[in-house]
């Protein structure tokens, strides 16, 4: 028996659906598949450009205060610290430290010191933590406690002092990573630049 040009009709109808059907799960499957695995191609700064400075206005930042902010898709610690703070820092105990000398910790050689920073009252570094690779919160301690003001993993627990030292106990084996940067007229100035270890 012959199909009727109504069942043909109706056949190609059904082909035409089905094929449809296929390119759209192929191309949903493709979509699903680029969200899912375009995190792990993404460099968070420009790829193959010359180092991109950014000016970050922090005149507004009283001592003893830390800002975190969005840069190149991670947080960027920075803090103002206080006489008495930095005062605190030169004085922790090298034992309760993870890293002291910085010796497994990413930082440029001007900020390779006990303080990180070689620019009095200011601190600037990325807020990941070095183990699980998790954003940092920052915890102020209360007046008179003598706990250190930390940032703190909020995977792993591990902790970090005002100069982004790893303390003892925490899984964290090295200190958050400090980028390039300087301080000019209120402004931080944060560079691209590949950090180094030097």
């Amino acid at each position: 028996m012959s199909e009727t040009p109504a069942d043909q009709s109706e056949s190609k109808r059904r082909l035409f659906l089905r094929v449809l059907t296929k390119v759209m799960i192929a191309f949903s499957v493709a979509v699903g598949l680029w969200i899912i695995l375009s995190p792990l191609f993404r460099t968070g700064a420009p790829v193959n450009q010359k180092p991109v400075e950014t000016i970050i206005n922090v005149a507004r930042i009283e001592a003893g205060e830390v800002d975190i902010i969005e840069w190149f898709d991670k947080p960027l610690i920075i803090a103002r610290r206080s006489a008495q703070q930095e005062s605190r820092l030169t004085g922790f105990p090298s034992g309760q430290l993870q890293d002291p000398g910085n010796a497994r910790s990413t930082q440029p050689q001007h900020a390779n010191n006990r303080l990180r920073s070689d620019t009095p009252g200011w601190f600037v570094a990325i807020g990941l933590g070095t183990s699980s690779g998790c954003a940092l919160q920052y915890s102020k301690s209360s007046v008179g406690n003598g706990l250190p003001d930390v940032f703190t993993d909020g995977c792993d627990g591990s902790r970090f002092d005002l100069a982004g030292r790893a303390l003892a106990g925490s899984a964290a084996r090295k200190n958050i990573p400090v980028p390039h940067w300087r301080y000019e007229d209120g402004k931080i100035i944060v560079s691209t630049r590949q950090v180094l270890t030097e």
